[in-house]
């Protein structure tokens, strides 16, 4: 395969350049494995059927607008950013001739799609190991292979409902929240199970299976509660912003309406300097603040008091005191904070990418990791649907006229052939 990449003139070349991967995946876990794959140079072929990735046509969120100029979803962009789309419908014998030339020769394999689809179009972990046994294949399930609900449908919010998650932050009763959690984590844990299987590969020489799951991934994201869960037999409970043991480990209202958190492990050691930033020297020496035992006799009142003085100045002010005397300190930042926030944006995890209708571009959520010291500015739009068939297929060795005839039976979609009607949900389209 050619380097698929639409935006990379004058990037330095990133680790893994020359990977060839295959996307067949919907909505996000599975396809975002694939996107970061390509984030860090690796061509990713998206196979979609002619409808396309159902992503593709999600429009409202909560009452939200999530479309673009084109029609095309925000998170088509986000899961789908720097691949190759390939619309082929793998039901067919054709195509799924196609699909076993592209992924004979491809490194790496990744589906979020349920065992009983898979099974259907041949596709499962022993049909494609018998055509690349040096084929890396990445299942994302909902649930997990194996268990009571491995054969359940799955979506991020009943993974994150099952995981504790929700009971984490308020053990009383359910709050809303945003979705994407289970299946951003899947992603990231999924990515780790294929570099390791790819290093692996290096002294056998052989693919292998990897499976990870929404579930599993959000239990390992609550590992820390849950490892004191299972330790002492005891669910925890958040205390109270006043409860804390620890005040310097707590959040505050400032004059700008606006919160700023403390964190503040070595709490006897810098309790002197936050005593001073503060105006309080008299602290300093106060009984009942002169050690972390002390002060947690004492956490309500003193909390109360530092309440009164950070009131008295805005939130950025506060954060350059704490910093400058190098206390932990952050603001406690709302989504509209966050993208404007210099921080985000010099680092690139914030960033431009382009768009099909140059020169229109976007911000959106970046890659957090940086190579050879050089921070992503710009990314890779997603795909179009069937944007990239006509060049996949002439790799492959397909003439024009056998391109135009599959075309014509259905079996591929190219361009503004490519289908892109509403369908409605199926069993077989749900991660």
């Amino acid at each position: 395969m050619a380097d698929g990449r639409t935006n990379g003139a004058g990037r330095p070349r990133l680790p893994l350049a020359g990977l060839r991967c295959i996307d067949y995946g919907v909505w996000h876990a599975g396809p975002a494995v694939t996107a970061m794959l390509a984030d860090m140079g690796a061509d990713v072929v998206k196979i979609e059927n002619r409808h396309g990735d159902p992503t593709r046509r999600f429009s409202r969120y909560h009452g939200y607008s999530v479309r673009l100029p084109r029609g095309d979803c925000v998170h088509m962009q986000l899961s789908n950013r720097g691949k190759r789309s390939l619309s082929l419908d793998v039901s067919t014998e054709r195509g799924r001739a196609i699909a076993t030339k592209l992924i004979a020769d491809a490194d790496v394999f990744v589906t979020n799609l349920r065992e009983e689809h898979l099974r259907r179009v041949r596709l499962e972990w022993a049909d494609l190991e018998a055509i690349n046994p040096r084929l890396v294949y990445t299942h994302v399930t909902g649930f997990g292979p194996e268990g009571p609900a491995s054969a359940r449908r799955a979506f991020d919010t009943l993974a994150v409902a099952q995981s504790g998650l929700l009971s984490v932050f308020n053990p009383d009763e359910p709050e809303p929240f945003l979705f994407g959690l289970g299946d951003q984590m899947a992603a990231v844990t999924g990515v780790m199970g294929v570099l390791a299987a790819l290093h692996e590969r290096t002294t056998t020489g052989r693919g292998q299976l990897v499976e990870t799951s929404l579930y599993g991934a959000l239990l390992h994201l609550v590992a820390m509660p849950l490892h004191i869960q299972l330790a002492i037999g005891e669910a925890i409970r958040p205390p109270a912003r006043d409860e804390v043991f620890n005040p310097l480990t707590t959040w505050f209202r400032c004059r700008d309406g606006k919160w700023v958190m403390l964190s503040e492990n070595m709490p006897d050691q810098k309790w002197p300097l936050f005593c001073v930033c503060v105006g309080r020297e008299d602290w300093i020496t106060d009984p009942r603040y002169e050690n972390l035992r002390a002060r947690g006799r004492h956490a309500r009142e003193l909390i109360h008091e530092i309440d009164t003085i950070l009131a008295t100045r805005d939130s950025d002010e506060w954060v350059r005191v704490f910093a400058d005397a190098d206390l932990a300190v952050a603001v406690i930042s709302t989504l509209t904070d966050v993208a404007t926030d210099e921080q985000a944006t010099v680092n690139g995890y914030i960033a431009a990418q382009e768009y099909p209708d140059a020169p229109f571009t976007r911000r959106g959520a970046g890659f957090p990791v940086a190579f050879g010291g050089h921070a992503r500015t710009e990314f890779a739009r997603g795909p179009m649907l069937g944007e990239h068939s006509v060049e996949i297929l002439h790799s492959l060795g397909y003439t024009n006229d056998d391109i135009r005839d599959l075309v014509d039976d259905g079996v591929v979609g190219a361009g503004d052939t490519a289908e892109a009607d509403q369908v409605t949900g199926s069993a077989e389209r749900s991660p």
